[in-house]
This record gives structure tokens, C-alpha cells and sequence, in this order.
């Protein structure tokens, strides 16, 4: 089970000046009979060449080559001739959560929510274009940040930037580690006095760790009753009433060090729940460990 952001090409002598009619439709389930799914919002994105007008700038900081630490501050250029600007959105490619939920861990980030980005740097609606971005929680990367700038005009016109290359993240006393599960169910969810279980192996020296927190993508964590659905570390509870209620959501749960162990960790989710279930979405749950580095 997953949220995810898909995409699918569309002919386009199928689109019309004007109104245009979009049909979804679902057919069987390989297990069971309950093929469905939601589509809470979508967009038709039309890509012109560059003979259109269309917004232009560059990313003006951080200039390539520039090592950042735990923030960064990108800023750009943008104008367009069809008029004003109406946004400015930073997006850039390193290896973290896999927000959009399609298994790919090192890409350009972001996820939408009702046509809108989410988990990206972040987004400049007036002059001076810049923002801040809060890296604290990126994890230590083995290869080259890159961020672009996503302009839009007033006319919804868009063009995306040259990348910029950057160094980093380089801390001072301290490391982000990411850890995965290898062994996330086909289908993680649990009703009516269930439990599923995955595993997270963890090999960094615990006794340098600093915080911790859970990062994970769920559908219905939370119950709109008594009932609860429920989040164990290692046999005992992290959370219950989690996320949203028929709805899908992301938490980071701060994770207490003396629940973590060298080695094999346990998630599992437990529900008394008759309603629907938990669901835990695709690619599953996610350590994030600071560690505090060793003096030079």
C-alpha cells in the first residue's frame, strides 16, 4: 500500500481547447475483490517548447561548490514576460524519506498535496525569492546535493532552473543516519486485535547517540472512537491516535534512545480498531539516528 505521486503520459491530440472530461476506473485486485483506489486530486501538465514565453531566472545562492551544515538559504532570479511571478519553489535531489512513495530514496524531493509541493526546501510567493531550509534532519550523503529553482508565473506558466551542485552536509559534532526496513508486509495493516511486524538493523555505536525519531507515511493512523491503533519500538508503545482519520499523513515520532538496540529493532502495529485499519504505506518505516561524532 502506498500514497504516492504517479504519473502517466497523455496523448495530446486527446486534449481539447477548453473542458476537458477525466475518467478513473479500477479493475480487479490480485488478492481478494477489493480493487479500488483514491484519487484525491490531479493535474494535466502540458510541456511547450521553448519558443513559448515562459518565466526565466537562476539560483542565485548557494553558489556551486558550497558546502552547507544543518541549513541552507537558497534564493534566485525570477521573472517572466507573461507578467508577475506567483511563486518561487525550491526543490532539490539528495537521499532521505522516500516522501513521494515510490521506493527511489535519492531524488529531486518533494511530494503534493492537492496540486500543492510538500517536503520540498521551500517556496518564495514575493520578492526577495529565498527561503530557509531546515537540514538538521537530512541524512549524511555519499553524493552531491543539487537544487533548482521551480518558477510560476501568474499565468501558470512554469520552467525549472539549472541545478546547482553543493557539498554537504558537513556538521560540527555531529552525524544523521538513515536505516530502513528490508522487510516491510505486502500489506501492513491491522484491525480488530491484529499485529504485524517489520525489522530495522541498526550498526552505529548507540552509545554515541544523541536523538532519534521515526519517520514514516501512514493512511487512517488515527480512529474516530475509544479504539486505538498503536505503534510499538521493541515491545513498547510509541504512539496511538496517530496521523489522520480516513485520511493519509506523515509523522516523525521523537524515539526515546533507551528504546533502541544495536542490531535488530522491532516496529509493529497493533489495532483494536473495527473500522479500517492502520495502514503503514510503501516503502515503510524509517530511523533517523543523530550520533555525535568523535573529536578530530
Amino acid at each position: 500500500m502506498l500514497h504516492g505521486n504517479n504519473s502517466v503520459p497523455v496523448p495530446l491530440a486527446q486534449l481539447r481547447d477548453g473542458e476537458n472530461t477525466v475518467q478513473f476506473a479500477a479493475g480487479p485486485q490480485l488478492k481478494g475483490n477489493w480493487g479500488f483506489y483514491w484519487i484525491y486530486d490531479f493535474t494535466v501538465r502540458v510541456f511547450y517548447d521553448a519558443a513559448r514565453p515562459h518565466p526565466t531566472g537562476e539560483v542565485l545562492a548557494p553558489h556551486p561548490g558550497t558546502t552547507f551544515g544543518d541549513s541552507l538559504a537558497p534564493a534566485a532570479r525570477a521573472s517572466s514576460p507573461n507578467g508577475p511571478v506567483a511563486r518561487v519553489e525550491f526543490i532539490g535531489e539528495y537521499d532521505d524519506f522516500d516522501w513521494d512513495g515510490d521506493g527511489i530514496w535519492r531524488e529531486w524531493q518533494y511530494s503534493t498535496h492537492h496540486g500543492v509541493l510538500q517536503h520540498h526546501l521551500g517556496t518564495a510567493t514575493a520578492a526577495p525569492w529565498q527561503v530557509t531550509w531546515d537540514a538538521r534532519w537530512l541524512p549524511d550523503q555519499t553524493q552531491p546535493v543539487r537544487v533548482r529553482a521551480r518558477i510560476t508565473d501568474t499565468q501558470g506558466i512554469t520552467c525549472l532552473t539549472p541545478p546547482v551542485v553543493l557539498t554537504g552536509p558537513h556538521r560540527t559534532g555531529r552525524s544523521v543516519r538513515m536505516f530502513k526496513s528490508a522487510d516491510v508486509p505486502e500489506g501492513f495493516s491491522v484491525r480488530t486485535g491484529r499485529e504485524k511486524q517489520c525489522t530495522i538493523e541498526v550498526d552505529g555505536d548507540l552509545a554515541r547517540a544523541k536523538s532519534s525519531r521515526l519517520v514514516l507515511s501512514t493512511w487512517s493512523g488515527s480512529t474516530d472512537d475509544d479504539s486505538v491503533h498503536e505503534l510499538r519500538l521493541n515491545g513498547e508503545r510509541l504512539a496511538s491516535h496517530f496521523g489522520r482519520f480516513h485520511d493519509y499523513a506523515y509523522s516523525a515520532l521523537e524515539i526515546p534512545l533507551a528504546l533502541l538496540k544495536s542490531g535488530t529493532n522491532q516496529i509493529t502495529i497493533v489495532s483494536t480498531y473495527a473500522g479500517h485499519a492502520l495502514e503503514i504505506n510503501w516503502p515503510g518505516p524509517v530511523l533517523l539516528i543523530e550520533f555525535a561524532t568523535p573529536p578530530q
